[in-house]
């Protein structure tokens, strides 16, 4: 799988590379001496995709001499103009053809320039956590990835298909290359200051004024100002100009502290790429307070914070006094950073989110990979467009929906004109509640050369899809054709119904007097048509459902129990082989197709569960529920209007719950609100959390607290209530860390944990029959 991601760099800081690097060598090398300088490390992403299984190209879309290499060694025009750059891009990308695309700067590359392209990369990503300016249009992006929730948000409306959540990671090497460096000032801090960054320019001045008085005293300021910027006298003093590159992580790295401030238009403050620069490198970082920092690093352990700019100052001048318990904490943050947020942990973290959205994608040129023979359909029946898209169809006949998936898309990558296999994955879209995506799909197929059997099953399929978007006008087009090409009772049923919602009753008339059989029902307008039509006579399961919100029939892989609902289904995933209890019932708040609940593979969800989402709420792989356990990101709003039903009064959305792979809640376990459950914890019955735990802990009470912790170094649960205890394993889980949560999940998967879950645990007694 091919996966290109394009990236812009501050025309200063290449103008500054080159005149220290002239430049040399081919494309490839010039790519390798940039990277070698760490400029926007943590963001590129793709030289690490190749450990994923991924064949990766990275372009710096503004670098001159890089892209005029690559234009000579591939007979293009070499560049001259930033006009010339934006085409030479183009090129690039319908030269490698990508399977996925990733583009760091989707404001010069957004909507208008994908449009351009002749190419169309199955899966298009982009990346933004800053301002967004007016005007940009992101309809052209099947996902945006972003750290700040505030942007994911602005993505979905400024036309972005999904969101997801991403940060950036660290790249470890750097690390080693500026650690030589030596301790020479009390602060560091290098970044911009702009008119989007007021509340760092007014916290900066606070810390310089609070500081400078002390014996000793200094610092070292590099920051990015605008043209003709005047800087207040307390940080004027201080400032050395921009550093980038290595050059900045050099600095960093010789600060004793170094403070952080987000960009003004954060909605959280835990997710710029300064956390991971300043622990990547080994010094201590002092940054503001947010809940759900501890999702990334532990306060008071792994890095510090502060709630104001008093408190700042207090704090910096605490560490500066005491070295020891400064540097105790930098190392647990360099270690956490390593084992957490290494560009490694990332590229996998990448690779899933990849493959996740290219399951169900837009038809388009792939270029064809090997792939295994897929055994012949389960049917007997072919359809004479080779064996993956025969064992499609019997998956699909057997509602194995997400194995036809994967053979359909398979196919497409061989055969991008595979009419047959396109017409069945676009049918596949619409079964896991994408019938947007399904009309996409199907019209391509309709658009290209159907054999006469199928031709009239894929223009009802594109009609029953539009008309569950709404669009019945649409779909009577649709449905007049597929009837031309069938004249059949069960389409001419269908077509008379469609008419009377369309109020076109004489004609519904019309199309009745011609059935030989005039009482046979109508299927649903918005259901698809049993596959068995194509042919009635070949052996098979039972016909396609046709309520795709029936959960056993939208997730054939998942065993429910009795009495489970599902509301907001169009924006809930569950992984294979996970069990849904007796009386459990999933709500997502916000529904708009996005995936807003994720319930990973081999979870269990005891009977009788509650679990609602807001934003966001993840249940990770192999983790298991008690009966009764609450789960939520969202609750209901009661203030502002006593008098008002509180039914009436919307939610209250706390963003993100994650509760990670291979944890335990209780009977009774209420968790809540924005935290992280870290993997492998446990919480206990009856309890009620509504605070982040570090992985591998015990929580229990009310509220949780957290009473025993696992020591990797012993091996051992300790007991961890008291703060000494937990200081002194946390400290063991710095020379010994943790496993992340991709590392976890392939031990799991290693040790047998892969495999579904038994009926009779999900709760279906049949024990007792």
């Amino acid at each position: 799988m091919r996966f290109m991601q394009i990236a812009s760099f501050y025309p200063a800081y290449l103008a500054s590379f080159h005149r220290g690097h002239p430049p040399a060598g081919d494309f490839a090398a010039q790519i390798s001496a940039l990277l070698a300088d760490g400029f926007g490390g943590g963001h590129l992403i793709a030289p690490y995709m190749a450990g994923a299984g991924f064949a990766p190209l990275l372009v710096i879309t503004n670098d001159m001499a890089a892209q005029s290499a690559w234009a000579m060694e591939n007979g293009f025009p070499a560049p001259r103009t930033d006009a010339d750059l934006r085409v030479l891009v183009a090129r690039q990308i319908e030269t490698f053809r990508p399977d996925a695309l990733y583009v760091l700067d989707p404001i010069a590359f957004d909507a208008r320039f994908l449009a351009a392209l002749s190419y169309r990369p199955p899966l298009v990503m982009g990346w933004r956590a800053a301002n967004i300016p007016a005007g940009t249009d992101w309809t052209g992006f099947d996902l945006m990835l972003s750290s700040d929730e505030g942007c994911r948000r602005r993505a979905l409306e400024l036309g972005a298909r999904a969101v997801a959540a991403y940060r950036p990671g660290f790249p470890k090497a750097l690390a080693a290359r500026v650690a030589d460096t030596a301790k020479a000032a009390d602060i560091v801090f290098c970044g911009q200051v702009t008119v989007e960054h007021q509340a760092r320019l007014r916290d900066m001045v606070r810390l310089m004024e609070g500081l400078r008085a002390r014996p000793g005293f200094s610092a070292a300021l590099h920051l990015g100002l605008p043209q003709n910027a005047a800087l207040p006298p307390a940080v004027r003093d201080f400032d050395l100009g921009a550093v980038w590159g290595l050059a900045m992580y050099r600095a960093v790295r010789s600060g004793r502290i170094a403070p952080n401030f987000h960009i003004d238009l954060a909605a959280t403050k835990n997710q710029n790429m300064r956390i991971l620069e300043t622990t990547g490198v080994g010094t201590f970082l002092l940054t503001e307070f947010d809940p759900h920092l501890a999702e990334t690093f532990a306060p008071g352990r792994e890095v510090e914070t502060y709630a104001n700019a008093a408190e700042m100052v207090e704090k910096a001048a605490w560490f500066l006094d005491h070295p020891r318990e400064r540097e105790e904490i930098a190392a647990r943050g360099q270690a956490r950073c390593f084992a957490d947020h290494a560009m490694e942990v990332r590229a996998g973290q990448m690779a899933e989110i990849v493959r996740a959205h290219l399951t169900v994608s837009r038809p388009g040129p792939h270029r064809p990979t090997p792939t295994a023979a897929t055994p012949p359909s389960p049917s007997g029946t072919s359809l004479g467009a080779g064996p993956l898209v025969d064992a499609a169809y019997g998956h699909l006949r057997a509602n194995r929906i997400n194995e036809a998936a994967d053979s359909l898309n398979a196919a497409v990558q061989r055969e991008p004109t595979n009419a047959v296999a396109l017409h069945l994955l676009g049918r596949v879209a619409f079964l896991v509640g994408q019938p947007a995506t399904a009309v996409e799909v199907l019209q391509a197929a309709l658009g290209l050369k159907l054999p006469e059997r199928l031709a009239w099953l894929c223009a009802a399929d594109a009609a029953t899809a539009l008309v569950k978007l709404g669009k019945a006008g649409d779909a009577l087009t649709l449905l007049r054709q597929a009837y031309a090409l069938k004249p059949d009772d069960m389409l001419a049923a269908r077509l008379a119904a469609l008419l009377d919602r369309l109020n076109a009753r004489d004609e519904a008339e019309l199309v009745r007097a011609r059935m030989v059989n005039a009482n046979i029902p109508a299927p649903p307008l918005d259901a698809m048509i049993d596959l068995r039509a194509i042919d009635p006579s070949s052996p098979g399961a039972p016909p396609m459902p046709a309520d795709t919100l029936d959960p056993a029939r939208l997730y054939p892989d998942v065993v429910f129990g009795d009495g489970v609902q599902l509301v907001g289904a169009d924006s809930l995933r569950i992984g294979r082989g996970s069990a849904i209890g007796d009386g459990s019932w999933l709500n997502v708040c916000i529904r708009d197709g996005q995936p807003r609940m994720v319930i990973g593979a081999c979870v269990l969800v005891g009977r009788r569960a509650v679990l609602s989402s807001g934003t966001y709420l993840e249940i990770g792989s192999h983790t298991i529920f008690g009966p009764n356990v609450y789960v939520s990101s969202a609750e209901h709003e009661y203030r502002g209007n006593h008098l008002k039903p509180i039914l009436m009064c919307g939610i209250v959305d706390h963003g993100r719950l994650v509760v990670e792979e291979n944890c335990w809640l209780g009977m009774n376990a209420v968790v809540s609100g924005a935290i992280t459950v870290g993997r492998g914890s446990v919480v206990g019955a009856n309890a009620v959390l509504r605070e982040s735990v570090p992985p591998f802990s015990v929580a229990v009470g009310s509220p949780a607290r957290i009473v025993r912790m696992w020591n990797p170094e012993t091996d051992a649960w300790e007991p961890a209530a008291r703060e000494t205890d937990r200081a002194r394993i946390e400290a063991a889980r710095a020379r010994a860390p943790v496993p992340s949560r991709a590392e976890l999940r392939a031990r799991l998967d290693a040790a047998g944990g892969g495999q579904p879950l038994h009926p009779v645990v999900a709760g279906l007694g049949l024990h007792l029959r």
